[in-house]
Parts: C-alpha cells; structure tokens; sequence
C-alpha cells in the first residue's frame, strides 16, 4: 500500500460502553522504517540526519532544531513548540477522523485485518493507554466527568498515554525506543501525581505459588503480601524491566543490546519532565467539572454530586442508602446477619414493634398467646428479607404476605382463618428496628475491639527453672500473678456480660464511658485512633433509619466523665487502696441489685473510719487530714457507682416506671402565657406520671418547646418516697451486715457513698435520658397519628359519579369507567367586582383539554332584568347580552362531564356550588331531551354531578414555579381549578408531585413540632404504599412529567434511581419498554433494584406497537403479579382453559393467560381450580408458602392491576366551612360571641317579623331576628332601625350554624350575649394534673407585681410640659385642691402606657378625669404623636388637648355657674328652692341648675311641673363650647340649652297623650308624664324610646339616657344614670331592674314607657301603689283648670291639656283630671 494511500489512525477513544477490545487485536504502530509512530525515532540515527536531503529541508524550516539552537532555546520556546505540535495532532485527528464503520469497511477492501484498540499497556503496540471500562455505569460516569471539557483540548497527552498512530506494514511488531521511553516517563509521572493506575488484572489470576507462600498467614498478612508484590510489579514497570520483548517482536538478544546502548530511559528523564508536567498541568486545567460552574446547592438539587451517582450505581434500593449514608452506611446495608443474629434480633424487635402485637402476641393472656412462636418465626423471616435481601416493604407486603399471616382451618364452618401477624405500618416499624440492631452489632463489634486494645489478658504461663530456684521467695509471685489472671479474667467476664445485656444505643454509651472511666487514657489513646474509622462511621448513622428513629437518643456518642481527671489523679494515689477498704466494687453491687439474693457483703476493717483514714494522709495527694482523704475515697466511689452501666439501667427503669413532671412558668411566662396562650394548657402542671405521656404527645412537645423559649420551668423527677425507697436498696445491697459500732459507723460513710452517687450521677442521667425518651416518643406517636391522617387521605380513589355507577352497570358498555371527566369551578374570592368564574377540563385520560372564563353564574336581578328590556325598547329589539349562564350550560352539554368540582376560598363559593348545580341540573334536563334519553338507566347516565374536594393542594399549587411551567397558558385561578380536577381523579397523584412542598400540607395543627425531614419522610411512605399498591404505568410516565412524579416512590427506586431508569428507557429502548424482562436483559436496572420495584411497574399491552422478535410483550407485565411468580399464573391459567404442554409447544409461556384474561368470564373458569390444596401440596413439596399470592394471581387473571382504592367522598360539611371561611370549631361555634357588621335592616310587617343582616370577618353571612334583638320582645314592640344601622359593628351570640348553607343565626339580646361560652377563646386545661391553687397563688402575685412595676414606671416617666406631674390621683387632688378653678394636671395613668390622665378641677372637691389615648409612640415612654379622647377627637400635642379641649369646658362651666339658674353644688339646697318656689306657686313648674358631684363634668337639670308633681332630673353634659341635653348636643349656651329642655318637655308631653303609636314606636307611653312624672319617680333620662321629635337620634333609648348608644351590648359599660336621678326618686326609670323577675338575670333593655293602669285613660284614680315616701300625706284637690296663658296659642294649650290626668307613682292621688295645667307658666 502506499504511502499517500495510507489513511492515518485517528485518536481512539473508549466508547460509549466502554467495553476494551479483544486481546489479539490491535493497531500497527511501526512504519516502514521500523521506528514506532510518534516516538521520534525516525530521526535517531546521526547518519540518515546528514545524509537525508527531506530532513535537511525540515531542519530549514524550523521542524527540527539542530543541537546548537536546542541549547539556545528558553522556555518559551520549548512551549511554543510543544503547542504547534499539539496544534498538528489536533489537526490531524481532525483531518482524518474515522469511526467504526468506514475502519471496517478499509480493511475489508484492502484484505487486511484491522486490529481494534485494547486495553492500556497490555502490549507495547496498543495505541491507547486509557484504562478498560469496568461496566456501562464507569463508561457514564467518564462520559459525566468529561462533559464540560473544551473541544480543543488535547486528548492525547503524556499523562494518559495516548498518540495517534499510522497504518504501516513494514516492521510493525518493532517498538521503537523513544516510545519506550515515553512510556516509561509517563508512569513514572502517574507515579509521581499519584494517578497511576493499574490495568486491573495484575491479581485477576492468581499464582499457584501464592498458595504455598501464604499459607498459615492470616487475612492481613496476605493483604500486606499481595500488595508488597503489586509494587514490585509496578516499579519493574517504571523501569521497563517488566516489559516483554516477545509481545513487540524483539528477541531478548535485541532487547539487552537495547539496553546496552540507550540505558532503561531514566538517563532521558530530564529532556521529558518538563514537558509531561506542562502537559499534565495543561489538562488539569483544562478540565472543568459541574462544582466550576454551578453552586453546590444547585448541584445537589439536580442530583449531581458524587454521593448521588453513587446512590444510582450501587444495586441498593435509594432508601436504604439514604437512611444509611456515606461508605460506612454502605458497609452496614451490605452486612449479612446470620441465623443467630438474625434469631436475637428478631426477639430484640418484637417487643418494640407496636403495641398490638406486644398485646396480643409476646402477653401471656393476649388474644394470640399461642402464636407467639409464628409471630417471633415471621419477625426473623421478615428481618432477613430486609437486611440481607435488601427487600423494601411494599415488596414484602405484596409478595411475601404469605408470610406474614397465620392460617387456621375452621373444621366447623370449613374455612380458612387468618391472623395478621404483622401490618404494612408495623413492617414499617421493624424495618427501622432491624437497621437500629445492625447497628448495634457494629457498636458492639467496635467496643469490642477497642476493649481488646487496651485490655490485654494475662496468660497463665508454667513456673520457670529460675523461680522454683527461688524457692519461697518466688510464691508471692506466683500468687500476684494468679490474683492478676483472676482479674483479668473476671473483667472480660464482666464486659462481656454488660455487652450481650446491652439493649440499645445508650446502653452501648454507658459501657464506653465506664470503660473510659476504668481505663482512663488508655481508652482515650484507643478512641483517639479509631475515630476517623469505624467509630466515626457508627456516629454519622446517628439519626437517619427508615422509620425516622434515632440511632442514638440520650447519648450519641461516646462520652467522656466529667471529674475524670480528679478521678484519675486519685486512682494513681494510695487513696485508691482506701477506696477498696469500704467493701464491694460497683459491678458486684451492680450484680447485687440485679439478682434475687446478696452474692457479694463487704468486711468492716477493725477500725474506725477515719482513724483507719490516717495511714493514707499525705500532702502530696491532697490528703492533709483524714477527713479529706475520706472524702476523696468516697467521691471516686460515688462516681464508679454513677458511671456502672448496669445501675445506669436500674435508674432509667425507675424513671420511666415512676417520674413525674412539674411545671412552673418563669416570670417571663407569667405574662406571656394567658388564658388564650396555647401554652395555658400546662401552665401550672403538678405530679403528672411520665407514663401519661404518649396519650397527649403534643401537650409534651410543647412543653419542650415552651421550656425552649424560657417561658416555663419544666422538672422532671421522682417523688421523695420512691427515691427514698431506691436509695435504701442500693444501701441495703452495699452496707455491711455487722452490727456493732464499728459497723454502723462504716455503714454511714457507705451511706454517704449511695448518696452522693445518686444526686451527681444517677438521677441526673436518668432525668436527661427520660426527657429525651419521652421527646422521641411524643414524635413518633404524633407521626403515627399524622400518618393515618395522610393515609386517610392518599388511599382515596377517583370519584365516582352516578354516571359512571350507571354506565358501569350497563350491560352493552364492556369497559368499565375507572377515572371521571371533570371540570373543575372556581371564583377564588368571589368578589363579583374583580373575580370571575374559572373552568377547567379534563378528560378520563387527565389531559387538559379546555378552559373557559364567565363574568358571572348567579341568576339576574329584578333590577338587572328591568335595564335590559328598557335596553331592549331603547334598540327597538337589536341589543345583545352576554348570557354567562346559557354559555356554561353550553359548556356542559359539549364536554358532558362526569362530575363538576366546585371550590374556592371564600364562603361565597357555597352560594357559587349551588348555582352551579342548578346549570348542571338544566343541561341534563337538556342532554336527556335532545338524546331522546328515557329510561332511568339512561338518563343517570347523563347526570353531572356537582361536588367538592379538599383544596389544599391545589392552593400549593396555582402558585408554584411548576404549575407556571406545566401550563404558562393558564392563569393562577385556572391552574387552582386544575389541580382541583387533577385531585378529583387521583388524590395520591397530587400528593406525589408535590415534591419539596409536600410538608406544607397541614393535617394536623400540632404537626408544626415535628422535625420537617421525619414528617416529610411518613408522608412519603404513606403515598408510596399507595403508589405500589396500585403501581405505576412506565409508558405513560416516559411521556407524562406528571405521572413520572409517582416513579420515586416506587419500591426499590428513589429521585435518582427514577431518573436514572427514565433516561436508560429513553436511550436503549427508545422510549417503550415492552416488557419488565428487558430492565435486566439491557441493563437498565440491577438485579436488587429489579426484585423490589418490577411487579409495581405496570406495561398496558393496549397501549403497546408492534415489537421485534426478541422483545415480546407479556400479558401478566400489566398485573401486580411479580416476575419471580409468573410460572403460578401460567399454570392455573393452562388449567383452568385445559390446555396441555403439547398444546402450548412453540408458544408464549403466558399465551394461556391471555386467552383466560380476555375470556368473557374468566373467574367463571379459575372457580374450577381447588387453589387451597394447590398452595397445601407447594408447602408440603418445596416448603413454599404461596396460599395468598395464588389467590392474589386469580385475581390479577380476572381483573388485572384493578383500582383497589375506596371511591373517593366529599369533605364533611365542617371541613367545608373551614375550606371556604377558615372557621374552626376553636373560632365559630354555638355560644360564642363574635364582632359582626350590620348590611342591611329590614323592618318587618304584617306578613313577617323584621331581621337584621350581619357579616362576621370570615364573610359568613348572620341574621338577627327581631325576637333576638331586644329583651321581652312582642310582635311590633320593636323598631330595630332604631336600634342599629347599616355598617355597623356589634357583638353578636352564635345561635346555630348552618354548615350547608354557610351561615348562622345570631342574637344581640343582652341576656344571651351575658351568657355566652365560658371555653370562647381559652385553651383548655390539662383538669386533672392542673395545680388551680399555686395558680391562684401565683396570679395574685405577678399582679402585685404587675401593678408595683406600673407604679414604678409611671414614677419614672419624664415629659417635657408644664403641666405634666408624676401624680396618680390622690396627689393630683390634692395638688389641685389650692388652686383655681380650671386648673389642669397631665399625669400618668393606670390603665398603660399607652394611656395618660388629664384631672382638671370643676369645682371645690369636684375634680374631672378624662383618659387620653397616647397613639403612634416611638418608645413606652415617649409622647405619642397622636392623643385620642373616645368620642371627642384626636390632638396632636398636649398644648393642643388643654387648649382646644379642657379649656373650652372651663368657660362652659364658668358659663353655667354665673347663671341666674344656677343654685349651687348641693342638691338639697336646689331641691329646697324647687319645693319652695312651688309652694309659693302652686300651679306653675320651675327649674333650676345644679352641679353633680357625683359626676364630675356633668350638671342636674331639675324641675318641678307643679306644687304636687315630683322634682324630676336630667343630667346636662359639658363639652367643648357646648352643652349636651338628650339628643341635643351642640347646645352653646344657656338659653340654647333651656330651650331645648323645654322642647324635648313638650315633645314627651304631646307623646303622652294617648295617641296611636307608630309600627315599631315600642308600647305607647302613658298618658300624663308631662304633667306628672310616671309612676311617680323621677323620670327616666331617656326615658321614650322612639317617636322623638326635633332633634332626637333613632336607636338611643337605651339603659341610663341618651348617652350610650346601643351599639356594643356585650361590652357596654353600665351607666350610673340608668336608674332614676337624684337621691329620693324611688326605682324609677327604665334601666332599673324588673321587679319579680328570675335570680341572677340582667336588667332588661329599657323598652317603651310602661302601660297606663287601667283606669287612669278615662280620668279615673290611680291605683292604690304604696307612697314613695314615708309619711307622705295625701294630695290636695287638683288645682282649677287654668286660662289660656298670654301669648300662648289657644290650640297648642288645648293639645297640651289633651290626654286627661297624670300619672302617679305607687298610690300617689293624681287628684283628677289635671294634664299640664300650668306646667308652662314656671318657663
């Protein structure tokens, strides 16, 4: 061939496989001239360089430099150099690239074989150095590595052995030697960077010598052996005396004259070093990974790190790795337990697994007893299939249920009984139990070895020659060493018996830190060396099981005595030798206490203590007196007693049989936690038993978090008697048995001992270990409730609608409806201003296939109709209007949905649902019409139904970045309605693609104490028990990123391994898998990842192409039924169809399944096989149990993967209020009061009773009868106008709860608002542990102090104004008793300090205060900016407030006291003028001004109509620049307000008459209060109700006058004036209470004037009431009808005298007639 025709070898690669060539194949790297391409050897020989003209002309052109220029060189331009040439490679690897195919097709036509590449220095003519793949996932991993690396870089450098070659065929075995030495530089620089590798099969075949020289070598020495040669081998190879000469074609001869002349290449080193280490470094460089361009967090997020490539590799279900993370979680899962380990696990976990089988299993009188056997022999099977087949439990669940129940056969009724031995929850359970024992075994095998350090046993060795020589001298000896022997022996003894009895992870603690105790730095040293190896890796599993359960609790690691040194100090000392003195050590006091009898009694030494004490005095171990070396002896006893594990377990034993938890709150919590406070609950808890715990685990969470936040004081201990009780029998057990002094008094220091023991050490451990146990035990049976809940929720299936119940039950439709149609509804809100109504559809596949938006559902108004048929007359008939209503009926008939999920977040989507369901009613009405639908199976099956889900979800999800992806189309509101739709038809499907936002679903409120990676981690296995049981369909799912979502949960896969298999279908079999066989023929799953998840990916063979031959679809691949059983389906199908092994020859062993699945009834066919006996003859032939998963595959044959899952059902009505409202039962129930708006008042009529319409803040709608409105009420007796109006706020009683409708009933009637729910607002008590008398006890202090440290406070505020003082009241008096009147004084007040005080002086003794309301405050002791009086305004300063406020009523009071009205402060003297001057004119009124005292900033109107009427008050207000009488409020002066008296007199005067009352006007008044007060008492400020006139205000005829308007009953503050003004007036007026009526009963409202008796409307005599007064006489006779008074119209005398007599008050005499005779004259 020549030389032009040579096709130059490209660079080759690994591919893609990475798979390495054949071993005899290879690519020819000699040319012509016998030197090896790229070696440099062409140009070796002097002779040719001179000779050659070419090389002359390429040393010309600067190709080749002769040797003088190469010693002129620099650096740079060896670098320049070295970058043209990498430039040409590259070039010409570009230049002539060629793959596979065009390689093969060359050497066909040229008839020469083409050697593939092989694998790296198996022989000098292999063109690639690159390493052999070991499998696909290296290959990936590689490809992976080099993803992010530039297209320039040069891939053949020195460091990974790669150079392009040519095709030659001269000489092609010939090496040259230039490529030796290349080779040789490149290993030793691997060597020197550390990236040598070998090329993995130095050890593949192992010598038959190696058997020889290694035996009687253990397993280390053989590892030490292996490697020492696998270096020789290595720097043979360095050296090339490794290399064989024979593979390059050259004799030994040769080769050694090789060596002769050019050396073994080390000579040459210095010219190549410099350029392999530029090359090495520049591919360093050069080579990015994903850390070099994405953060870690996002690495990590897309699953790209390291730990994550490893979790896909390794043939390990994710979980497991991840509840085992890193290398030595690795190591753990990969641990096989054998049979006894297996048997001591399996009774270590039975009693922990859950209560039931506790109960009914492992007691003597359970229900089960006597299958405790079957119940301990499925616990071990069950182990075994987790820990060492790495079996996950939906796995075992499904196809290992055999094993987990108990069959028995009822010879009576002829049927099997089974008993649950284990539930899927409970599998859960011993799953994170057998991980907790397997890790226990690896701490104990680690302590173990530790003890092994550092203990080492003393051997028993024969008496030399030398020592019988000694004679006598030599048997002290020989007894120490027996007594050490003893020792060593008893010690081992006594750790080895502490190991096996160790139980758990703290148990394992507790025999560290007492041998660290023991050991002292011995132990240290121990831990110290292998902390960076098994001990730490045991450490890093610490919190992380299937089940959430902590590794460690109490202790998670090993720890360290905190007097160690102290101990240690005195345990080299001769104190120790006094320590031994006392008696028995602490491990046979432990065996002591642990035992039925005394096997260990201490000897009293025959001295007193501390005169035995004086020998061990000495000042160089502290012990200056006997005293002090006592002490210290005791205190190293006390602290080997503390630290004995066994005791340690005695303790913790008592804690949890017999603590108690007391609470107290710190004085930080007393103010924080009321009675509102979640944390009230338990604010003063006395004596609870820990055991109680569990029952309320969310009571102690919070506790531990109140405990956090320093808010309560939480003490967990052991009562006096039960401790007492404990430390007599560790005394009992310790003290000796003598019984003289002597005894006794080393029986107290003894004493001492167990004391000091137990307060230092035992009983503080055992207090942290129970809080820590009972924390862990408060969240796991918090998630079990949690977990019930979610399951409660992801094992609800599609809804099932009428229609589809119909069309199911339809014999013409074959298939069955499984998933509804929907379309989902929503307004959000439901603010008709700005929200519109949202549809979404999709089909019974979950496609979406339309959405539509509509302005409004709800029926046109009256008003709505009348607009558009004026609009109608106005375009004489051409106006068109969008009907929203007739578009969704519309809507409705095209898509026909099976059901219409309605929902949304305001309570106006009740009133949206039923709107909803009547459109839904007229297009069925509609769709039956038009098909001609008449029979009723047809017509239901056109019913749409209308109905409501859970919502949750869908809030998640409208606003996630997923939603926005998945359907950017669509607005928030649509993609609400979306998922609405999507959970209507599979709930766990939506739960799955929740994601990270799945904790955000809240089920329970306390689920906010649980760790957020242990709630997530139920929450996911909730949805995967789902997810399995009714699998996954892997097609759909390759083109649905939705219902991928669902692969993670499958068993054996994860996030990673999920996505691993979805992109290993997408690249081998394009995207369809055809059958589950081909996950392992193409290496798309390994082996352990197959057995756990193959029967839960599900392949529907209707959704399937035409396959290739090989790959055939298996009918039972869409069953649950798994692979390892399909041969049970097979087998009963060719039974059932009778088909024989001659019939089926040739065929799919599944063909007989498929004929039986598509039979028109196959169970008709599989009821003829007696599978009982079947499953009896597999367990008496193979021992195979197989009774369930026969049954399980008959079922599979007649219904394959059927939806196992209860039909999904609406929320309750309670839910749904909670949904729409957000209304709880701890915030909306009967009895309790709420804040309500006023939207509309009807009055009522003849017809019906009036109402008041309400809103309460959750936009539940409220209604007031009348008949609740008002006390006493009586048709017509009420105005409720009056009462209320529109926008205002009121509370309101909760009377009934209409959940349906979403409203309730209300009442405002005082009475009931009095009696409202005592529970509103509060959190309940714990009632019976709740310590009622240190609460009151501490109460009543915290407000002493309360109201000391707002004294305090006061006292210390500073403002800067004239008139501010740090009075409180008494001292403001008397500040301003000495100065005038007017005189103003700011100071602080009571109520905060938020609020000032403002006394200002009215009068002598008459001091007014008004409360101002600081607002818009920097700090509690500055001013506020803003200063509101209730009522009156806002100021902005206080010069402002005094000014324009206090001021303006200084002048009205001066005003008021220079008029000539005015009589004085006392009332006597004006009720002694009132008298006088009316018996002075007997027939005229009067009246006069008075000051009320009692009422600072108010004055009494008094007056009398005539000489016998009553004096009669009205109290007049002062405000600013005005008076205030009744109604009238802007009176601003005297005669204003003496006008308006006489106005408001008249008005009730003229109402008196007798005349018709207006609907609603309450009762009519007696006649006759103007010329006598009714009843006789002083009349009622207020006293009319309704039907004022002039200036009177709807709605304030309440208790006590005009002055508090009824707007807030329930928080109205009683008015002193309600009753009868002044001191002599009997029980007058209408807020005083009703006589006679029920104990305890609140005043009623004031309602109209009460009615005349009978009698008096005809002028007749009162009735014959007791006088007022004592002693008062009878009345004279009526004065003589007046004249008509001058100036005075004729007609208003006579309206005025219209009404006949008076009304007297209890027996008074009217006298006749007489109206209000002269009552005018007096004005």
């Amino acid at each position: 061939m020549a030389d032009e025709e040579r096709v130059p070898a490209p660079y080759f690669q690994d591919d893609e496989e990475g798979g390495a060539s054949d071993e005899g194949e290879g690519v020819d790297l000699i040319k012509s001239h016998g030197n090896l391409v790229g070696s440099g050897g062409e140009d070796s020989s002097d002779e040719e360089e001179d000779d050659d003209p070419e090389e002359a002309r390429r040393v010309a052109e600067g190709f080749i430099a002769e040797d003088d220029e190469e010693e002129e060189e620099d650096s740079e331009a060896r670098r320049d150099r070295r970058r043209r040439r990498k430039k040409k490679r590259k070039q010409n690897e570009q230049d002539f690239e060629v793959d596979e195919d065009d390689l093969e097709l060359l050497a066909e036509n040229t008839g020469q074989p083409r050697r593939k590449e092989a694998g790296r220095l198996k022989r000098f003519r292999r063109g690639s150095a690159s390493p052999p793949a070991d499998d696909e996932a290296a290959a990936r991993q590689r490809t992976l590595d080099q993803i992010f690396e530039d297209d320039d870089e040069d891939e053949d450098d020195i460091r990974s052995g790669r150079r392009g070659v040519n095709y030659d065929d001269d000489d092609e075995d010939l090496p040259s030697v230039g490529q030796a030495l290349r080779a040789g530089v490149a290993r030793k620089q691997r060597e020197v960077v550390g990236a040598y590798e070998d090329d993995g099969l130095d050890d593949f075949i192992e010598e038959d010598e190696d058997d020889e020289e290694m035996q009687g070598l253990d397993e280390e020495e053989r590892e030490a052996r292996r490697q020492q040669r696998r270096e020789e081998k290595r720097k043979a190879r360095l050296s090339g005396s490794a290399a064989d000469p024979a593979k390059a074609g050259i004799d030994h001869e040769a080769w050694d004259e090789i060596h002769e002349i050019f050396g073994n290449g080390e000579d040459y080193f210095w010219a190549l070093e410099d350029e392999e280490e530029d090359a090495f470094d520049e591919e360093k460089k050069n080579k990015m990974e994903y850390k070099d361009i994405f953060e870690p967090a996002q690495i990590a997020e897309r699953m790209l790190t390291e730990d994550d490539e490893r979790i896909k590799r390794i043939d390990i279900p994710e979980r497991l790795q991840l509840a085992c993370p890193g290398e030595e979680g690795l190591k753990l899962l990969e641990r096989k337990l054998t049979d006894t380990e297996l048997f001591e696990a399996a009774k270590w976990a039975s009693t922990r697994i859950s209560q039931r089988t506790a109960a009914e299993f492992l007691d003597e009188a359970g229900l089960f007893h006597r299958q405790r056997s079957e119940f301990i022999n499925a616990v071990q099977l069950m182990l075994s299939y987790m820990l060492n087949d790495l079996l996950e439990v939906p796995f075992l669940f499904q196809h290992r249920f055999d094993e987990l129940e108990h069959l028995t056969f009822d010879e009576v009724e002829r049927q099997y009984r089974s008993i649950d031995l284990l539930t899927r929850r409970e599998l859960y359970t011993l799953s994170g139990l057998g991980l907790k024992f397997k890790t226990l075994l690896v701490r104990k095998d680690q302590l173990r070895a530790t003890f092994n350090k550092i203990h080492v046993d003393v051997k028993t060795e024969p008496i030399q020659d030398d020592e019988l020589d000694g004679g006598l001298d030599a048997m002290p000896a020989d007894e120490s060493r027996a007594a050490r022997v003893e020792s060593s022996q008893r010690q081992r003894a006594i750790f080895e018996d502490m190991l096996a009895q160790a139980a758990s992870l703290e148990e394992i603690s507790d025999i560290t830190e007492y041998l660290t105790l023991r050991y002292g730095q011995q132990m240290r040293d121990a831990q110290a060396l292998t902390s960076n190896g098994t001990d730490q890796a045991a450490s890093d599993l610490q919190g992380l099981t299937l089940t959430s359960d902590p590794l460690v609790s109490a202790t998670p690691a090993f720890k360290k005595p905190s007097l160690v040194g102290q101990y240690e100090r005195n345990k080299k000392t001769v104190l120790a030798e006094l320590a031994k003195k006392f008696g028995i050590t602490s491990d046979e006091l432990a065996s002591n206490v642990t035992s039925h009898t005394r096997q260990y009694s201490p000897r009293d030494p025959e001295e007193s203590p501390f005169k035995f004490a004086e020998q061990f005095t000495g000042s160089a171990w502290g012990a200056h007196s006997p005293e002090i070396a006592l002490a210290k002896a005791k205190m190293m006893l006390s602290q080997e007693i503390g630290k004995d594990p066994i005791l340690k377990r005695e303790m913790r034993q008592l804690f949890k049989d017999a603590a108690e938890i007391n609470i107290e709150p710190t004085e930080r919590g007393m103010t924080v936690i009321d009675d509102q406070h979640p944390y009230a609950n338990f604010k003063f808890i006395a004596n609870k038993p820990a055991r109680l715990v569990p029952q309320n685990p969310s009571q102690y969470l919070q506790m531990l978090q109140a405990e956090d936040e320093l808010l309560i004081k939480l003490d967990i201990d052991l009562k006096d008697v039960v401790l007492t009780r404990f430390e007599a029998r560790l005394y009992n057990n310790y003290a000796s048995e003598g019984v003289g002094e002597l005894s006794n008094a080393w029986n107290e220091q003894r004493r001492d001992v167990i004391r000091e023991a137990l307060k230092t050490h035992l009983v503080p451990n055992g207090r942290i270990w129970l809080k820590e146990f009972l924390r862990e035990e408060s969240r796991e049976t918090l998630l079990r409730h949690v977990d019930v809940l979610m399951t409660k929720r992801v094992q609800e299936g599609p809804f099932m609608s009428k229609s589809m119940m119909a069309r199911n039950r339809d014999p013409k439709i074959e298939e069955e409806d499984r998933i509804p149609r929907v379309l989902a509804v929503s307004h959000g809100g439901g603010d008709p201003r700005k929200d519109v109504v949202q549809a979404v559809y999709l089909d019974e596949r979950g496609r979406f296939r339309e959405h539509a938006t509509f302005d409004d559902l709800r029926p046109l108004s009256a008003r709505q109709m009348q607009e558009r048929e004026l609009e109608l007359e106005r375009t004489r008939g051409k106006a068109e209007f969008v009907d929203h209503r007739a578009d969704f009926v519309k809507l409705l008939k095209q898509r026909r949905p099976d059901i219409v999920v309605v929902s949304g977040w305001s309570v106006r989507t009740a009133e949206l649902k039923r709107h909803v369901q009547e459109l839904a009613d007229t297009a069925h009405q509609e769709i039956c019409d038009a098909d001609r639908l008449h029979s009723d199976l047809e017509r239901d099956q056109a019913v749409i139904d209308v109905v409501t889900c859970h919502d949750d979800v869908a809030r998640i999800y409208q606003h996630s970045s997923r939603a926005a992806e998945e359907f950017p189309e669509l607005s928030e509101l649509g993609r609400y309605c979306l998922a609405l739709a999507r959970y209507a038809q599979s709930p766990v499907n939506e739960f799955a693609a929740l994601g990270s936002d799945l904790t955000a679903v809240i089920l329970d409120p306390n689920q906010r104490l649980l760790p957020q990676d242990r709630l997530r981690l139920h929450f996911e296995r909730c949805i995967g028990a789902v997810v399995n049981e009714n699998g996954v369909e892997i097609n759909q799912a390759m083109t649905s990123t939705y219902l991928q979502t669902m692969l993670p949960f499958v068993a054996g896969l994860g996030p990673r391994k999920a996505h691993a298999l979805v992109n290993a279908i997408s690249t081998k079999l394009e995207g369809t898998l055809i059958n589950r066989t081909l996950l392992i023929s193409r290496n798309i799953l390994t082996f352990q990842v197959f057995q756990n998840c193959a029967s839960f990916l599900r392949i529907e063979q209707d959704m399937l192409l035409e396959a290739d031959e090989d790959d055939v679809p298996d009918v039972l691949d869409s069953t649950r039924i798994h692979p390892e059983d399909y041969d049970f389906p097979r087998k009963m199908a060719a039974d059932a169809l009778n088909k024989h092994e001659e019939d089926l020859e040739g065929e799919h062993p599944s063909l007989p399944c498929k004929e039986l699945m598509e039979d028109a009834d196959p169970a008709d066919k599989l009821n003829t096989l007696d599978l009982d006996n079947y499953a009896t003859m597999l367990f008496e032939r193979k021992g195979e149990r197989k009774r369930a998963t026969l049954h399980s595959c008959r079922t599979e044959l007649i219904k394959p993967y059927d939806d196992l899952r209860e039909k999904q059902s609406e929320p309750s009505l309670e839910e749904m209020l909670t949904m729409f409202t957000g209304e709880t039962s701890k915030t909306l129930a009967e009895g309790f009061v709420v804040s309500v708006e006023v939207t509309r008042v009807q009055e009522g009529n003849r017809m019906q009773e009036g109402h008041i319409k309400c809103r309460l803040d959750s936009g539940i709608e409220g209604t007031i009868e009348a008949e609740h409105a008002v006390e006493h009420y009586t048709p017509g007796s009420v105005r409720l106008r009056d009462l209320v109006r529109p926008q205002q706020t009121l509370d309101a009683l909760v009377r009934k709860i209409d959940y349906k409708m979403c409203t309730v009933q209300l009442s405002i009637s005082p009475w009931e608002l009095q009696h409202r729910a005592t529970h509103q607002g509060k959190t309940p008590i714990d009632i019976k542990f709740y310590d009622r008398r240190k609460a009151d006890q501490w109460n009543e202090h915290a407000a002493a102090k309360a109201k000391l440290r707002i004294q305090a406070r006061r006292q210390n505020r500073v403002i800067d104004h004239p008139n501010y003082h740090n009075f409180n009241y008494k001292a403001a008096v008397t500040f301003l008793r000495s100065q005038p009147r007017g005189t103003v004084v700011v100071r602080p007040s009571s109520k905060g300090d938020d609020h000032l005080a403002v006394t200002w002086k009215v009068d002598d003794d008459v001091y007014q205060n008004i409360d101002v309301t600081e607002l818009d405050k920097e700090s509690e002791y500055s001013l506020g900016r803003v200063l509101r009086i209730e009522g009156m305004g806002s100021y902005s300063d206080l010069d402002e407030l005094i000014v324009n406020h206090v001021k303006p009523m200084v002048h009205m009071v001066e005003m008021m006291m220079n008029h000539e009205k005015y009589k004085g402060a006392d009332e006597e003297d004006l009720h002694r003028f009132l008298t006088n001057w009316s018996l002075a004119n007997p027939s005229r009124s009067v009246y006069a001004f008075g000051l009320n005292k009692d009422r600072p900033g108010y004055f009494n109107l008094s007056f009398k109509a005539n000489r016998d009427a009553a004096i009669q008050t009205w109290p007049v207000k002062v405000l600013p620049n005005a008076f205030k009488l009744g109604p009238a409020d802007q009176l601003a002066d005297v005669a204003a307000l003496c006008n308006a008296f006489k106005t408001q007199y008249t008005t009730q005067a003229s109402m008196a008459r007798g005349a018709k009352t207006p609907y609603g006007g309450g009762r009519t008044p007696a006649p006759g209060m103007g010329g006598a007060t009714p009843l006789g008492g002083r009349t009622p400020y207020g006293g009319v109700r309704n039907g004022m006139a002039g200036s009177a205000t709807p709605g304030q005829g309440v208790a006590g006058g005009y002055t508090t308007p009824m707007i807030n009953v329930a928080s109205a503050t009683p008015n002193p004036y309600g009753g009868a003004y002044g001191r002599n007036g009997a029980a007058g007026g209408y807020g005083a209470p009703a006589a006679g009526g029920p104990p305890g009963r609140p005043p009623s409202m004031p309602g109209a004037p009460p009615m005349m008796p009978p009698g008096m409307a005809s002028g007749g005599g009162a009735p014959s009431y007791a006088p007022p007064f004592a002693g008062a006489g009878e009345p004279g006779p009526p004065p003589a009808r007046p004249p008509v008074p001058h100036g005075m119209h004729p007609d208003r005398f006579a309206q005025a005298e219209y009404g006949g007599a008076s009304q007297q008050s209890y027996g008074e005499n009217s006298g006749g007639a007489g109206g209000y005779g002269g009552g005018y004259r007096g004005y």
